[in-house]
């Protein structure tokens, strides 16, 4: 059997808020209260259970989505007049992170794309940082 990430504990100011706010630009059902936790389930085998705390670190997750599903979310974060940033760390420069193309589509005359600033790619399509304060 192939090990699968089953849930993460998210540290939250207010988990019933945290979970409903994340659930609402994921599109994804979540739950007001299980025990301790609020959770949000972000497919059949993932579960993000936000629970309350008064102090933690940010962290940086990465989700991987289709082209249709990111521009969807995107749409719901810039409607919501959300702050993003397009790597882990920094100021909120409201960019993208676009990943570099394969290697295999890579070829003497092809140079790679430029990313913004000191942006790392994401193995996804594209990064998107709208949770964390930034830096």
């Amino acid at each position: 059997m192939a090990i699968q990430l089953d849930h993460i504990i998210v540290p939250s100011r207010n988990r019933v808020d945290g979970a409903r706010h994340l659930a609402g630009l994921l599109d994804a059902p979540w739950g007001e209260s299980q025990g301790n936790f609020s959770p949000v389930y972000v497919s059949e085998t993932l579960t993000l259970d936000f629970a309350d705390r008064e102090q933690f670190e940010s962290h940086h997750v990465c989700f991987r989505v289709s082209d249709g599903e990111f521009d969807a979310i995107l749409a719901r974060v810039l409607a919501a007049k959300i702050p993003y940033r397009s790597s882990p760390r920094g100021a909120n420069d409201m960019e993208i992170n676009r990943p570099w193309p394969a290697p295999s589509s890579l070829t003497s005359a092809a140079p790679p794309r430029v990313l913004p600033r000191e942006a790392r790619p994401c193995p996804t399509r594209t990064c998107l940082d709208p949770l964390a304060p930034p830096r």
